[in-house]
């Protein structure tokens, strides 16, 4: 069930996708709104903290996201989960674009959530040809086909969303243009340049260094041993290869040589074992598929391969 939340009776709801609006309980938009953010406006990290509470995550996100997007452009909310924390980044002029296209005045919207922390672990159908369903603790925005029995957004009421933890948009960009910057920056590079090579380059190169690793570890209270930060290390590139792991296990999925050899009845996943169900045009068209999972997945991926009435069966190692 959804976590029942009262709001204001003139407070209303909206949900975004990129593709535009999937939900809304008002015909008109010039009204005061919550807007709900769906999996493709933002990058979601469940992670442990060394730390006790949420707001002294702010000093952990940018290392956190680096490795899952080049943008520079980000902000960032943490919400504390009893010993974890949901991580979140986000580009609020990314945000800001999609509103406008909707003709959403941003001076109307109260809140923005994300749907990570709105929605629980139940299958939504989002009436797009999309719907949301949690793989392994983060909703994931998938193809209705491959999601069974969701229960459809529209028949959802407002007040079961769980419209906690919002945040609220920067409107505005600097009002120093990027050109100026450049104009203003590339001659103090070249002074910066110029005193380098007159000087002694290799002490002040040394001591530039010193003075960048020592701001970078009080910037993000990192300890002081060289094994500690190495386990800090550790644990984010498990969880990236992780989650990289699935996604080039999905894709593989999804570009199996379909077409007229067969289509999809079935695709579960969940932490053990996934579950892959495909009704053959033909008897022979089997080898066809056996071939590709063999070709594409890595030894031990496949647990077991069944045929039975026209239907192939594939259990996979995750």
């Amino acid at each position: 069930m959804f976590q029942w939340l009262s709001k204001q009776k003139d407070h209303h709801v909206v949900v975004l996708d990129k593709g535009g609006i999937v939900y809304k309980d008002i015909v008109s938009l010039d009204k005061k709104i919550d807007v709900v953010l769906l999996p493709s406006f933002y990058w979601f990290v469940e992670k442990k903290l060394p730390i006790r509470f949420a707001f002294q995550a702010k000093e952990y996100l940018p290392s956190i996201f680096e490795s899952l997007t080049t943008s520079a452009k980000l902000s960032y909310l943490a919400i504390q989960k009893e010993d974890i924390f949901w991580l979140f980044a986000y580009d609020d002029q990314d945000i800001l674009k999609a509103l406008e296209k909707e003709n959403i005045n941003i001076s109307n919207v109260k809140k923005v959530y994300f749907a990570q922390n709105v929605f629980n672990d139940v299958a939504i159908d989002l009436d797009n040809n999309y719907s949301l369903i949690n793989i392994n603790g983060i909703l994931t925005r998938i193809p209705s086909t491959l999601a069974a029995n969701g229960k459809k957004i529209s028949q959802i009421s407002k007040n079961n969303f769980n419209l906690t933890k919002g945040i609220s948009l920067k409107r505005y960009k600097s009002f120093i243009g990027e050109s100026f910057l450049y104009k203003l920056i590339i001659p103090i590079i070249l002074i910066i340049l110029l005193y380098v090579v007159d000087t002694a380059q290799l002490l002040y190169v040394n001591k530039n260094l010193l003075q960048q690793k020592n701001e970078i570890f009080s910037k993000y209270n990192l300890p002081n041993t060289t094994f500690q930060n190495k386990s800090i290390l550790m644990q984010l590139k498990n969880t990236y290869k992780i989650q990289k792991n699935l996604r080039n296990f999905i894709e593989t999925i999804m570009s199996a040589p379909y077409g007229t050899h067969g289509f999809i009845t079935l695709f579960k996943i969940n932490q053990k074992s996934s579950v892959l169900s495909i009704k053959l045009a033909k008897a022979s068209d089997v080898n066809i598929f056996k071939n590709y999972f063999k070709q594409k997945l890595t030894i031990g991926n496949i647990k077991s391969i069944v045929v039975r009435n026209s239907i192939l069966t594939v259990e996979f190692n995750l």
